[in-house]
């Protein structure tokens, strides 16, 4: 009884293979998961913080990727808000293709940050470079 079911069984498996591959379907192994965003070449990213530093008003930044905010750049606090200031560092960034999808850029008043605020806490103006986004603290 057990052999006939056995036999049973591999002879619709030969016929299932049979049937794919006249009708011309392949059977492959699925394709690797996509682990999201690779991430900019070292280079753009370099070239990057190149263009950053040159900036006049940039007194420092910190690049953390895979972080929420991954560029936390310093500045003096002249009293504006900083988010137009928070674009023009997105756009510098698409400039030497250093941008994911979810890159977001933060301004914060360096003074602060230097006397142990948080960046979120000194933040002047902050921007998700994707789609321009203003986030609210």
């Amino acid at each position: 009884m057990v052999r006939k079911l056995i036999w049973g069984m591999l002879g619709i498996v030969a016929l299932m293979i049979f049937a794919f591959q006249f009708a011309g379907v392949k059977i492959e192994p699925p394709a690797p998961e996509d682990k999201g965003d690779v991430g900019p070449a070292a280079e753009a990213i370099e070239a990057a913080k190149q263009a950053i530093r040159a900036e006049p008003k940039v007194k420092d930044f910190i690049y953390q990727p895979g972080q929420a905010v991954e560029w936390q750049v310093g500045v003096l606090d002249d009293g504006t808000n900083r988010v137009g200031y928070a674009n023009y560092i997105c756009e510098v960034l698409g400039e030497q293709r250093a941008l994911t999808p979810r890159t977001q850029v933060r301004i914060v008043d360096i003074a602060k940050v230097s006397r142990g605020e948080s960046f979120r806490s000194a933040s002047l103006g902050h921007v998700a470079c994707a789609d321009r986004r203003v986030i609210v603290p």
